[in-house]
Order: structure tokens, then C-alpha cells, then sequence
């Protein structure tokens, strides 16, 4: 139970099932999981985050991503550098529950929008495979490689 963060106060957990589980109050039920970063995203019409590489991994996939400052390592100047890069895949919002439901909100009830800006994450990050892309170039080029 170590890795898993507590829910808000007033919310119960139910349902714990090895990557996931539930969490609730009153009719409200948040799904939380954790250790399947691939699964999520695969299954996600929204991602909040606060993180860099999550974030650019989501949008990559088409998902657009609802984001805000957090604070150090994740700023002000974090957030803008990363909007730079992600364009309209990116939704930066204040730090605040209700700006940031709000904005999730939006975006669930708009499948136009939501597919426009999953397009926009995908044109920025490439599709997939760019890492392999990268190290055959390096192989290619390697003076020590005999031919």
C-alpha cells in the first residue's frame, strides 16, 4: 500500500486491484491507477499532468493534456517551455481544482475539439518509433563500426 497515495479526505478507497483502484464520495468515482503509464494512455480521452515526459508521451498518442504550474521542478517556466513544444495538444490552466476540472470538462463534452487538439500532440512529438529512428542514425554513422 506503500505507493499508493491516500485519497482526499472524504473519499473512500474501494476496489483495489493490483494496478487499480477506486476511490469515491458520494457519486463521484475517480479510477487511479498506477504502474501501467502504456495502458492508461491507450485508454485516456484526457490526461491531467504536471510532469514533462508524461505529458509529451500523452500527447504524442493523441491525447490532449490538461496541465498547470506546480511548482520547482514544474513552473511557471516549465509549463511554457512545454507549451512551446506541445502547442494545442497542451491546455495549461491555473492551479486549481476547479479551473482544472473545468478545462477536463470541456474537452470530455467536445469530441471535435478533443480529436483536434490529439492531432496537434501528435504533429508536435512524430509518431511512433523515433527513439529506434535515432539510435539506427547513430549506428550508421559510428566510425568504430566496421562495414
Amino acid at each position: 500500500r506503500g505507493e499508493w497515495p491516500e485519497p482526499p479526505v472524504g473519499w473512500e478507497r474501494r476496489g483495489t486491484r493490483g494496478v487499480w483502484e477506486r476511490w469515491t464520495e458520494g457519486a463521484t468515482h475517480v479510477h487511479v491507477l498506477a504502474h501501467a503509464f502504456a495502458e492508461i494512455v491507450a485508454w485516456a480521452q484526457v490526461a491531467i499532468g504536471t510532469a514533462g515526459t508524461a505529458n509529451e508521451q500523452a500527447a504524442g498518442r493523441g491525447v490532449p493534456v490538461v496541465t498547470f504550474a506546480a511548482g520547482a521542478p514544474h513552473g511557471t517556466a516549465f509549463v511554457a517551455k512545454q507549451q512551446r513544444l506541445l502547442g494545442d495538444a497542451l491546455i495549461v490552466v491555473p492551479n486549481d481544482r476547479v479551473a482544472i476540472a473545468a478545462a477536463v470538462r470541456s474537452l470530455l463534452r467536445d469530441p471535435d475539439e478533443r480529436r483536434r487538439r490529439g492531432r496537434a500532440g501528435n504533429e508536435a512529438m512524430g509518431g511512433p518509433g523515433g527513439a529506434a529512428a535515432i539510435a539506427n542514425a547513430i549506428w550508421q554513422f559510428d566510425p568504430r563500426r566496421t562495414r
